[in-house]
């Protein structure tokens, strides 16, 4: 390129280039992610793009020092400034496409927990009653722990496994709240469904002389016991991801 007109075509050219890979990424970047592995490797594949296409722009500023890369602005030269700009949108895009599908991996994680025992288990009366040594929140955790271990082999970057643990972290805590919730929710449609004790001073049942209905209406049969299930629960869990803080230091923030 050693003319004022092959500049301009070669710098449409590549204008050209680099906003039909921003369509093509943009209208075709999510219906890729069908299960775990896949989106690992497309959250591998978006972080490699934005690693080259910032390599690419290094190169032809070296390459092409003479169009003033860090110059130029859209007012003084309207297609290479076009140009910087595209190119740095390019990079974003990769970039939170990357963090994107990071971030989706817990889907696949809890997709899995959520058709297995956890959710039935959790607050159930074995939960209070036999699961004392809080099972449940170990194999929630456990689960959690042998998904990780595989999605760390795959990834390829560790700002991406950050990202990944985040959302996972994210995802627990709302998986615990959505199971206190349809708890409760159970509980009030029982209350409504069936007929109220006689008498107004109903309290708590415990001990082996409950009856059915007092297991439907009261959530828990020992309130105190139950918060201290949660409390366990909860140092479980908080726990396990302070445990990955050595591998992933951003986490310190999130946990």
């Amino acid at each position: 390129v050693a003319t004022q007109e092959g500049d301009a075509i070669f710098v449409e050219c590549l204008l050209f280039v680099c906003r039909q890979i921003q369509h093509k990424q943009q209208h075709f970047r999510r219906n890729l992610m069908k299960d775990l592995e896949t989106t690992c490797a497309i959250a591998n594949d978006f972080f490699k793009m934005m690693e080259s296409t910032e390599k690419v722009i290094q190169e032809l500023t070296v390459k092409y020092p003479h169009l003033n890369w860090d110059e130029v602005t859209e007012e003084k030269n309207p297609k290479t400034g076009a140009l910087n700009r595209n190119f740095a949108d390019l990079v974003t895009l990769f970039e939170k496409d990357a963090v994107f599908a990071a971030e989706q991996l817990q889907m696949f994680v809890f997709r899995a927990i959520n058709t297995s025992d956890i959710p039935r288990n959790m607050f159930s009366r074995d939960w209070e009653e036999k699961f004392v040594h809080n099972q449940v929140a170990l194999s929630l955790v456990k689960t959690i722990e042998d998904f990780l271990y595989d999605i760390d082999d795959y990834l390829c970057s560790d700002y991406l496994l950050g990202k990944t643990c985040t959302s996972l972290i994210q995802a627990t805590v709302c998986f615990y709240v959505q199971c206190l919730v349809q708890k409760a929710e159970a509980v009030r449609h029982k209350r409504r469904t069936r007929k109220s004790p006689k008498s107004p001073r109903a309290t708590t049942p415990t001990g082996p002389n409950r009856n059915a209905n007092d297991e439907l209406r009261f959530p828990f049969l020992n309130a105190s016991r139950a918060g201290d299930r949660m409390m366990y629960d909860l140092e479980i869990i908080e726990s396990y991801f302070f445990s990955l803080v050595d591998q992933v230091p951003a986490l310190s923030r999130t946990v």
